[in-house]
């Protein structure tokens, strides 16, 4: 028998050509002519059939199970994680259920099992009605450096900036803002006196998508520049936040990290204190214990 291989935009017309021929020009054996009836057989279906309502159900509610061991038991054995892991577990599993909280924060010390968490939580994400689950690193180094189960993550810079870049010109009279070496802007950024800057992208995840965030405590809010590029206003942070609109929709971040570690930035300008302000309502922050 011969068969034909084709794609969306050309299937009908391959569909004419076999249908367009005589009998003279198909050659098929019995046997390969049951073969053929039996591929193709169709159930017989009246027009006058009729069906009851009680026949078939429908449900468009989300898969939600009620109960901590039956959501995350049916794909993962929660008797191999230990008390304070089982213990964040809940804490966020009633984090996602929470319409007023926004922003979780778990953090321990490193090697304690934050990260082993996390297919449990995209798990329960997907249970309580999660359209979308993204897990996130600062950069593609870290991804590729600490994180060993890195398939799924992307980088933030990736994921928030692109587009159309817009050229600026440095004020080379301009003061610098920070109070240290790590916040300051090079004002020589260029021999044209111009720097690139990356906006922010549109957000066009679902308005119910839960974010999580792995090694957060490298995340930092402090003024970044490179002499020649800026991505969007030069604090991650903040840009972030404006590309998730927390505010404005169901979505949800969950910023994994280590309080211990050393931080990007001074320590008031990372996320533990950002995320504490009064603009982010519902802060959630679990300590997790090392083993």
């Amino acid at each position: 028998m011969d068969f034909f291989i084709t794609d969306k935009n050309g299937y009908l017309e391959v569909i004419k050509d076999i249908l367009d021929v005589t009998d003279d020009e198909v050659n098929l054996s019995d046997k390969s002519f049951e073969i053929f009836k039996d591929v193709f057989k169709a159930d017989s279906f009246q027009l006058s059939e009729a069906y009851s309502e009680d026949d078939v159900e429908v449900s468009t509610a989300p898969d939600i199970e009620v109960g901590f061991e039956l959501e995350v038991a049916e794909k993962f054995d929660s008797s191999e994680l230990y008390d304070d892991q089982q213990a964040a577990i809940q804490h966020i599993q009633q984090f996602l259920q929470a319409e007023d909280e926004k922003v979780f924060i778990l953090q321990s010390a490193s090697q304690s099992g934050k990260s082993h968490l996390i297919p449990h939580i995209k798990d329960m994400a997907f249970r309580q009605g999660f359209a979308q689950v993204e897990l996130l690193a600062t950069s593609y180094k870290v991804i590729k450096n600490l994180l060993h189960d890195n398939a799924d993550f992307s980088s933030i810079y990736g994921y928030i900036y692109g587009g159309s870049s817009q050229f600026e010109a440095q004020d080379e009279g301009q003061e610098s803002t920070g109070t240290s070496e790590e916040e300051s802007t090079n004002n020589n950024s260029d021999a044209d006196g111009f720097i690139e800057i990356i906006p922010i992208k549109g957000c066009d995840d679902e308005d119910k998508t839960l974010y999580v965030i792995d090694e957060a405590h490298l995340l930092s809010n402090s003024f970044a520049q490179s002499l020649v590029k800026q991505f969007g206003t030069g604090r991650v942070l903040v840009d972030f936040l404006k590309f998730v609109n927390l505010e404005k929709s169901k979505r949800k971040v969950i910023f994994i990290g280590d309080q211990y570690h050393m931080v990007m930035g001074k320590k008031m300008k990372t996320h533990s204190t950002h995320y504490s302000t009064p603009r982010i309502l519902g802060l959630i922050t679990t300590q997790m214990s090392s083993h």
